[in-house]
């Protein structure tokens, strides 16, 4: 209990993340519509069935592929998932903001993980590496609503835990709701969902960005910077 209490209290400094990194927020939001909406959600999902085909089955292979599969088999995820905003105010904060901004990720990710393995001799778990870009902000279906107006703002769920204690949740949900039934999972795929765990749970990069742990693993550094790139370089395609 007392290490999910000091993780909640470092949770409540998301708020801070980026904010502090002289970005001010924008009055206008750029909008998707629903077609463009359907278009990246079908890259998307293209992209990461097409990606997880491809991978050799190795060791922690068929754990990340299965957890990508699922959630992208979810019907009633994916429809939150799509049309959900990635913030209230600073990158993504609009609907569909949550699916594009994931898929920028993702992509940057696949390639980054690819361009390092040629350079270190595939030292970098690409089935990792996605399986965390993917669900890295999988928290912000329930962190984020919309006002009657159409402004993205926090739900009080939001406010209190952040998209990364709920992203957490929502991973161990899915655990106990596979035929895994969580005290089950094989010694292996404990390690690997632990791995997964702390790609989500260090995304943010440092302690005084929100991060409850810092990136200990490449994997996780690299969604970090995939994150930190692409949620920077968003204002800067749609100013205000």
């Amino acid at each position: 209990m007392r290490g999910m209490y000091e993780m909640t209290n470092q949770l409540r400094k998301e708020r801070c993340y980026k904010k502090n990194q002289g970005r001010k927020s924008r009055t206008t939001q750029p909008t998707l519509d629903f077609r463009r909406i359907q278009q990246l959600r079908v890259q998307l999902e293209e992209l990461l069935r097409s990606t997880t085909e491809s991978w050799p089955e190795v060791s922690g292979t068929s754990f990340f592929r299965r957890v990508i599969l699922d959630f992208l088999g979810s019907k009633t995820f994916m429809e939150k998932f799509c049309n959900s905003p990635a913030s209230s105010d600073y990158h993504h904060a609009y609907p569909g903001g949550l699916l594009e901004h994931t898929l920028s990720v993702v992509t940057v990710t696949i390639k980054t993980v690819r361009s390092l393995n040629e350079a270190y001799n595939n030292c970098i778990s690409e089935p990792l590496a996605v399986a965390g870009a993917f669900l890295h902000d999988v928290g912000k279906i329930q962190e984020y609503e919309f006002t009657t107006t159409g402004k993205p703002t926090k739900t009080q769920i939001g406010k209190e835990l952040g998209h990364i204690c709920l992203g957490i949740y929502m991973i161990q949900d899915w655990v106990s709701e596979t035929p895994y039934k969580g005290n089950q999972l094989k010694v292996e795929d404990r390690r690997f969902l632990q791995s997964l765990l702390h790609v989500i749970v260090s995304h943010h990069g440092k302690l005084e960005w929100g991060s409850p742990v810092e990136p200990k693993i490449p994997e996780a550094f690299i969604v970090h910077y995939a994150d930190m790139i692409d949620s920077q370089i968003e204002p800067l395609i749609h100013p205000q």
